[in-house]
């Protein structure tokens, strides 16, 4: 028989596991070792979500303006059809991340609202969702101007405008609305899930 005392707290502060000193077995003592290294664990992922978004949010945040306020600036790219995908997936970048970091920080204190109430959730979900989705689309969207605009072939070079360019924008936002849109439904907060409280439905 193994004399232990252990007291486990949560990095959040919400709650302390007080195990008053008892005489316990080698099997007990070993679960209690684990309980311990999944605090341990939990504590450490709780200071990533605190500092380390904090830290993304500062430095990315700069190089997000800087890209949206040149590309709107500068008249030349204006008139690019490139950089207006550019431009597009800036803005749903900073979207983003102006959207997720601050939520993960705070839910680090135990202040994220989408955990608690559905509108913030639903809207929290179909913004970021999106917004990421779009984001890489549009990236993606370059690559295929690019090599429309450098094509031998003159047809497909003609693809590449500033009208077709909108058009690719809007629709890639329609279908992605419509794709997301179901999260208006499906998802709620106070969910018992390994992904967050907000998150699907369980049925």
């Amino acid at each position: 028989m193994v004399e232990i005392v252990y007291r486990i707290r949560y990095d959040k502060g919400l709650n302390s596991l007080n195990l008053a000193k008892h005489q316990i077995g080698d099997q007990e003592a070993q679960c209690l070792a684990e309980a311990l290294k999944i605090n341990n664990v939990f504590g450490f992922a709780t200071n990533v979500n605190r500092y380390g978004s904090l830290i993304i949010f500062l430095f990315g945040s700069v190089g997000a303006i800087l890209n949206v306020i040149i590309f709107c600036i500068d008249r030349e790219l204006k008139q690019n059809p490139c950089s207006r995908l550019f431009l597009s997936s800036s803005i749903a970048a900073c979207i983003a991340l102006f959207l997720g970091l601050p939520t993960r920080f705070f839910s680090s204190f135990g202040l994220d609202l989408t955990a608690r109430y559905d509108i913030p959730c639903k809207f929290y979900m179909i913004t970021l969702l999106g917004s990421l989705s779009s984001s890489a689309l549009f990236i993606a969207l370059v690559s295929i101007e690019r090599w429309l605009n450098s094509c031998i072939e003159a047809n497909y070079r003609i693809i590449s405008s500033m009208k077709n360019v909108n058009r690719a924008i809007i629709t890639i936002v329609t279908i992605l609305i419509l794709c997301y849109g179901q999260m208006l439904y499906c998802h709620a907060a106070n969910q018992k899930s390994s992904r967050g409280a907000c998150a699907g439905i369980n049925i």
